[in-house]
């Protein structure tokens, strides 16, 4: 039993993982704003501006510059929208979400002395959560392909392997496709053993349908510690637990719409994927004001490893001339790490006297250093191909705030740099963002608008193995959020 999960572990995480490539390690590296419509409306850029609660994951020394303590919490409205194009088709699809993006209590301990002027002024101490990323998307591709099936890729990933060793190579692809007699055993002109398809569409003209919808989310919760010296110099750090939950469903297709393909009606690839995974964290900072209307800062966070437990399960059913067959996979559950590299932040934040801000943050993380762990070498050859495909991203944040008495107007840009060498397979996101707010000494109310931008391409199954192309996607992202906390 245990070897057959590790060959399962291998295969969903090497060939089963699409053309796509080191997917997971794709979508947990590319973090996105905190959950506060302060720290949104700023595209992010709080690095150095701090008294808001996302700085414990941005940079934990901006805690330290709060005057009162403060409970505050925020619910967020997510749309998350893509077209995409697939053989000269194309379809559109969209998901909504309504979510609490953060909750937070900060109880600031001014000294006692208060007309102290030097020295160690005042501490802070924050509890919260923050949610970086939603994973709450639909995506639907559909297109007449005319080169190729599934079942193409299926047969040539059982390549060698006698029938009934399939269940231990392939239990989650060809194996099904051996089991509802979609490809079957040839001999190659060398006397080898292959596979091919006598009743699968393996010369294309089928209609591939795929429909991805996954949920799930990234957030981090912490405690904050941070310490203002002389109004100047403001120290900070953070431990926090960071947490993934992905939930994925893929229902595949290909029908004969046209009866043109002997002996095959249609098939119906159904997979199911959760991931769940928990980290420490630990977030050190620190910003110093050079003159009153500058300020600088600079902070890392320095990840430990991910522990992610997995589920996953496939079903493969098919209609064919000579009967209807269906085939389900045992269900997989097994853990491994993912070792993340540290982000390093830098930050600026220009003060205009009391009317307003302009901040900016440069963030810098090296993918190339991710690393997948178990207790068994499974994973050597994709941990050596990491650096080949992944590279250092760079993301950028800015953020202007003016301020009209008690009432606030922001907005901001943000660009989340792709992780991967190959900046067309995922490409950056733009984020643009406007908001507003209101705050006096008891209470403050915060909206942001975020448009976010991203184009991607998706595999089907991997170009490896068979010729394909990829779907052109399009994705469009609306988030809203709500933030309303009181001071006392």
């Amino acid at each position: 039993m245990r070897l057959f999960k590790l060959i399962a572990l291998f295969m969903i995480l090497s060939s089963n993982i699409n053309a796509q490539g080191f997917d997971d390690i794709a979508r947990y590296s590319q973090v996105g704003t905190p959950g506060t419509a302060y720290a949104s409306g700023m595209g992010g850029a709080v690095g150095a501006v701090g008294a808001d609660f996302s700085s414990a994951t941005v940079n934990p020394a901006g805690i330290g510059l709060y005057r009162k303590s403060e409970f505050a919490g925020s619910l967020a409205i997510f749309n998350y929208s893509n077209k995409a194009s697939y053989y000269g088709t194309q379809t559109r699809d969209r998901k909504f979400n309504f979510n609490i993006p953060n909750l937070n209590l900060v109880l600031h301990f001014p000294t006692v002395n208060r007309l102290k002027t030097n020295g160690w002024m005042s501490s802070t101490l924050a509890f919260g959560f923050n949610r970086s990323n939603s994973f709450h998307q639909m995506t639907t591709i559909r297109g007449i392909n005319t080169e190729s099936s599934i079942v193409n890729a299926f047969a040539a990933e059982a390549g060698s392997s006698l029938p009934d060793k399939l269940q231990f190579s392939s239990p989650y692809s060809a194996d099904l496709a051996w089991q509802t007699y979609l490809i079957d055993t040839l001999r190659n002109p060398d006397g080898t053993l292959g596979y091919s398809s006598f009743s699968g569409p393996i010369n294309g003209g089928a209609t591939q349908r795929d429909a991805i919808e996954s949920s799930g989310k990234f957030s981090q919760s912490s405690i904050s510690f941070a310490a203002n010296h002389s109004n100047r110099l403001y120290l900070g750090a953070t431990i926090g637990i960071r947490r993934i939950v992905y939930n994925e469903t893929r229902t595949y297709s290909e029908t004969n719409e046209t009866d043109s393909i002997i002996n095959f009606n249609n098939l119906n690839y159904v997979s199911n994927k959760t991931d769940k995974g928990t980290s420490l964290t630990f977030n050190l900072g620190a910003i110093y004001r050079v003159v009153d209307w500058l300020r600088l800062g600079a902070a890392a966070a320095i990840p430990l490893d991910f522990n992610i437990n997995r589920t996953y399960n496939a079903n493969l059913s098919s209609s064919l001339s000579f009967g209807e067959f269906s085939f389900s996979s045992p269900e997989a559950s097994y853990s491994y790490k993912l070792r993340q590299p540290a982000r390093i932040t830098g930050s600026a934040a220009f003060i205009i006297k009391k009317n307003g801000i302009i901040s900016i943050d440069y963030e810098t993380v090296n993918n190339s250093r991710n690393l997948l762990i178990s207790n068994e070498a499974i994973f050597d050859k994709i941990n050596e191909q990491i650096p080949s495909k992944f590279s250092i991203s760079n993301n950028l944040r800015i953020g202007a705030e003016a301020r009209f008495g008690d009432s606030y107007l922001r907005g901001g840009f943000q660009m989340i740099g792709s992780p991967l060498l190959n900046k067309t397979a995922i490409n950056q996101i733009n984020n643009f963002s406007i908001g507003g707010g209101f705050r006096n000494d008891d209470y403050f109310f915060d909206l942001a608008y975020v448009l976010g931008f991203q184009k991607t391409q998706y595999y089907s199954y991997s170009p490896n193995l068979t010729d394909v192309q990829p779907a052109e996607l399009s994705i469009t992202r609306h988030n809203l959020f709500f933030t309303i906390g009181s001071r006392f």
